[in-house]
């Protein structure tokens, strides 16, 4: 029923232009299920661990794109 419910309002959010994101994904199903439910972005553990914003100065650099992540 509120997978039901998280179907039905995903595209709604969508039609007012906005972007939907999902936090606490923890497994590869829970990002499968909101990928075919429509998300646009998810954040959470089975993407990787937290990090501090100094530590992610070092992945948003250049040299990082370069190396074919």
């Amino acid at each position: 029923m509120v997978a039901q419910a998280v179907r039905q309002a995903i595209p709604l959010v969508h039609s007012t232009g906005a972007t939907v994101i999902v936090p606490g994904v923890d497994t590869a199903e829970q990002a499968q299920w909101w990928r075919d439910a429509g998300a646009d972005l998810a954040r959470g553990a089975h993407f990787g661990p937290p990090a501090w914003p100094q530590d992610l100065r070092e992945l948003l650099t250049p040299a990082f794109f370069s190396r074919g992540r």
